[in-house]
């Protein structure tokens, strides 16, 4: 327990972790992590928006929208590649490759034998 003694005008608040901001952190909840862990085969960028659509169909006020919805699309990013990761049988280099080629529209082609040939370009 911290117990302050002393004049509390001069107490201040300072940013937690990395943040610039001093804003108080609300985590969310280990319900919604798991649930967003289970949707690991869908894109994060499509399982973000449909948890956006559900919190405002559910019209949650501000403090329970905190705990009950997804921070940002960087917190589903991050979940589901953490149990992407932990989803892999193998630690295998080409399964990897195969899974950037289904998560992402620049690698086109590959051929691994005879020779392991990997085309890649960008439409942008």
């Amino acid at each position: 327990m911290i117990r302050y003694l002393g004049e509390e005008s001069h107490a201040q608040m300072f940013p937690r972790g990395n943040s610039k901001k001093i804003a108080a952190f609300t985590r969310t909840k280990d319900s919604e992590l798991q649930k967003l862990k289970l949707e690991k085969d869908k894109f994060p960028l499509k399982v973000y928006s449909q948890k956006l659509l559900e919190a405002a169909e559910k019209n949650l006020d501000d403090r329970r929208q905190n705990v009950d919805v997804v921070r940002d699309l960087k917190q589903v990013q991050n979940t589901i590649h953490s149990a992407r990761v932990k989803a892999r049988s193998t630690d295998d280099r080409i399964y990897h490759l195969i899974e950037i080629a289904y998560e992402t529209n620049f690698i086109r082609d590959i051929i691994i034998t005879p020779h392991q040939i990997i085309t890649c370009f960008s439409n942008g």
